[in-house]
Parts: structure tokens; sequence; C-alpha cells
């Protein structure tokens, strides 16, 4: 088996931290948080580098995070 794997700019993951924090304050699904919070993250690579998206799967909302100054 082999494993494919993803790499995200400092740039990135600081987008990624600041979407969690701003929709933690604003998720529908605030009541829900007490379960734990889901997150998908997700990879679209292409021919100039991955796209990168951050959903919560709680009320589905979805930021796309990528810094294309890395391409």
């Amino acid at each position: 088996m082999k494993t494919l794997t993803f790499n995200i700019s400092d740039k990135e993951c600081e987008s990624i931290e600041n979407f969690k924090k701003k929709h933690r304050e604003s998720c529908v699904s605030k009541q829900n948080l007490t379960l734990g919070e889901y997150w998908t993250y997700s990879f679209l690579p292409t021919g100039l580098g991955s796209v990168v998206k951050i959903k919560c799967n709680l009320c589905v909302e979805e930021e796309d995070v990528t810094d294309v100054s890395n391409w």
C-alpha cells in the first residue's frame, strides 16, 4: 500500500486556524460542538499546485484556503 501525502504552507495553516476560530463562534450548529468538532480537509492536485479546502461537517460551510503564491 502506498501513502499519499500533501503539504500545506504556513499561510494555509494560518488560514485554516483562522477559519476554525471564526467558525466556532458563528456555526449554526454551535450547540453540537460539545460532541466534538468535525473538519474535512480536501486537497485537489492541479498542474500548478494543490487546492486546499476546509469544511465544517456540522453545517457544511467550506472555505478555500489555498495559498496560490506557492504556485
